[in-house]
C-alpha cells in the first residue's frame, strides 16, 4: 500500500526525472562526434576534374599535384587515373584531356 501511496506523491517528479534522463541522454549522443574524431561533415570528398596536358607532362608529375594522404601511394594515384581515362600505358600526349580525381572538403570544392 506504501509504494502506491508513493507513486502517487511522487507520480509528476519521477516522469520530469524520466524525462530529464532521456532529454540528457539524447544530448550526450548527439555530441558524441565532439571528441576530436571527424565526422561525415569533415571528412574529405572525392570529386574529379577535367585538365588539359601541357607540353611536357608526365602522370608522374600530375599525380604529385593532385596526389593526397587518401591514396597509399603515387603509384596507386596512376593507376587509378589510368583506369578512369582507358590509358594502358604511362604515354599522354599533350593537348589531350585528362579526368583527374581528388580529394577535399566541401568548402574547398
Amino acid at each position: 500500500m506504501r509504494a502506491i501511496e508513493f507513486l502517487h506523491r511522487y507520480s509528476k517528479r519521477i516522469i520530469i526525472c524520466t524525462v530529464l534522463f532521456f532529454v540528457f541522454f539524447a544530448l550526450i549522443s548527439a555530441f558524441k562526434n565532439s571528441d576530436g574524431k571527424a565526422d561525415a561533415s569533415t571528412t574529405n570528398q572525392k570529386y574529379f576534374t577535367c585538365i588539359t596536358i601541357s607540353y611536357g607532362d608526365t602522370l608522374y608529375d600530375i599525380a604529385t599535384e593532385y596526389f593526397s594522404e587518401e591514396y597509399k601511394s603515387v603509384d596507386a594515384y596512376i593507376e587509378e587515373v589510368k583506369s578512369i581515362n582507358n590509358l594502358t600505358s604511362d604515354n599522354i600526349t599533350s593537348g589531350a584531356s585528362l579526368v583527374i580525381p581528388y580529394y577535399a572538403s566541401a568548402q574547398q570544392k
